[in-house]
C-alpha cells in the first residue's frame, strides 16, 4: 500500500492534474446533492470513481472501467471489486479507512497507474465545503 504526503509527480505522462481535480470534485459533488451513490467514468484512464455517504461517512472507490459490471437493481459494490476504497469521516474526526487491491492495480498501465494514484492521493486530501443549503464545494487541503 502507498500513502504520499505529496502528489505523484506529472510531466513524465500525459497527465492532466486539473482534469482529474475536476473529474474528483464534480463526482463528490453530485454526490453530496443528491445523496446518492455516484458513478463516473474516465474512460482516457480505464477507471471509474464512485462516492457515497452514509451517516458522517463518505466513501470513494476507483473501479476499472473495462471490468465493470452495472445493475439498474443493485449497488456497485455487489458486481464488482475496488481497485481502491477510502473511507473517512466527514467532519475528518476519525482516521480513514483505506483497502487496495494491489494485485489488480499491478497490471494497470503506466499511465493509468499514475492516473489511479493521483486520484487516490485527491481522495485523501479532499476537503467540503457548504456554499449554501444543498451546495457543497470540494476543496484540495496537502496533509
Amino acid at each position: 500500500m502507498f500513502k504520499s504526503k505529496s502528489l505523484p509527480s506529472l510531466p513524465e505522462l500525459d497527465l492532466d492534474l486539473d482534469e482529474l481535480k475536476t473529474f474528483v470534485s464534480k463526482t463528490l459533488e453530485v454526490m453530496l446533492i443528491s445523496r446518492e451513490e455516484t458513478i463516473y467514468p474516465i474512460r482516457k484512464y480505464d477507471l471509474m470513481l464512485a462516492f457515497t455517504w452514509e451517516k458522517n461517512c463518505i466513501e470513494g472507490s476507483i473501479f476499472q472501467l473495462s471490468r465493470f459490471q452495472s445493475s439498474k437493481n443493485s449497488s456497485s459494490y455487489i458486481l464488482n471489486a475496488p481497485l481502491f476504497v477510502e473511507k473517512r469521516d466527514f467532519y475528518r474526526e476519525a482516521k480513514s479507512i483505506v483497502f487496495i487491491d494491489t494485485e489488480k492495480v499491478s497490471g494497470l498501465t503506466k499511465q493509468n497507474l499514475l492516473a489511479f494514484q493521483t486520484i487516490c492521493k485527491l481522495i485523501d486530501i479532499f476537503d467540503i465545503e457548504a456554499t449554501s443549503s444543498n451546495r457543497y464545494k470540494c476543496i484540495w487541503k496537502e496533509d
